[in-house]
């Protein structure tokens, strides 16, 4: 089976889990969570990182410092769900407006005063948003940097970073509110692929660029290029399953192709062949400004 997306792990990951392990300091905060937030605020090119245990666990802080709670949030409609579900848990009024086909940039707001930002896969991209914005980031295990389970709140208010910080630091004698912190021994992970970042970033746009020049009809999703999205009806989920190629239909139209970093070149042309071949022989029209590779 060639999968969607699975980590790229290497010696580095290997080394420093290696070390958490032997500190025996595996738990929350620690020396690798200090630095992985380092590493964070810097790629993000903002002031302060907050490491949480997962994604949600930063939407979440970050949706109840902004003040979402109790209050209309407009919501993109074909959004990943996480956000939706942090908004219907803290008794928010959902509203669905158009969007959410953006992997990179899901903004969520209350009468656009306080802002918060799902930019899940999108660490190290570039936009001009301002200060008092938070971003929230995942580094789940299908994303480009991993850190097998886990998030990032990232923002330039230092009073956000003090309130957030006490609310996330329950346990050990603190009266925090939730015991959101990233252990350790996830950020050890984390902590290698951060600094391997660049790596890995440049071999997702390596993988959609080689789908595009194939002329398969490539969606626009956001400059990370964290899932090669494709302009094909979801039929093709199932085809390719059956001859051992993992994708996956997406809400807002397309389906994503095999996107790992490892991904081999003879495999990406599988997949390739793949789509080719069922759009040959399916039934049901399909838009074509594919023309397929075979023929140019």
């Amino acid at each position: 089976m060639i999968p969607l997306s699975v980590p790229n792990i290497g010696p580095l990951e290997r080394e420093y889990v290696a070390q958490a392990l032997a500190s025996g300091w595996v738990g929350p905060a620690g020396p690798f969570v200090e630095r992985f937030e380092d590493l964070v605020a810097k790629a993000a090119g903002r002031n302060w990182a907050i490491a949480t245990i997962t994604g949600s666990a930063a939407l979440h802080a970050a949706a109840l410092e902004a003040g979402f709670a109790y209050r209309q949030i407009d919501v993109p409609r074909h959004a990943f769900p996480a956000m939706r579900n942090v908004l219907i848990a803290i008794d928010a009024k959902i509203r669905l407006v158009n969007g959410g086909q953006q992997h990179d940039h899901e903004t969520y707001s209350v009468s656009f005063k306080s802002i918060v930002c799902d930019r899940a896969p999108a660490i190290a991209e570039e936009w001009d948003e301002p200060s008092d914005i938070i971003d929230c980031y995942s580094f789940a295990a299908n994303k480009i940097a991993t850190s097998g389970h886990g998030g990032a709140i990232v923002g330039d208010n230092v009073e956000q970073e003090k309130r957030l910080r006490s609310a996330l630091h329950q346990g050990y004698g603190r009266p925090g509110v939730f015991n959101y912190r990233m252990a350790n021994l996830n950020a050890a992970l984390g902590c290698a692929q951060m600094e391997r970042l660049n790596e890995l970033k440049k071999a997702k746009r390596r993988i959609w660029n080689r789908y595009e020049a194939a002329n398969l009809p490539m969606i626009e999703r956001g400059a990370s290029r964290w899932m090669a999205t494709v302009n094909l009806p979801h039929g093709v989920v199932d085809y390719l399953k059956e001859i051992g190629i993992e994708s996956r239909a997406e809400p807002s139209g397309g389906v994503s192709l095999p996107s790992s970093t490892s991904i081999t070149e003879a495999e990406q042309d599988e997949v390739i062949r793949a789509c080719e071949s069922w759009c040959r022989q399916a039934v049901e029209p399909i838009e074509r400004h594919f023309i397929p590779s075979s023929a140019l």
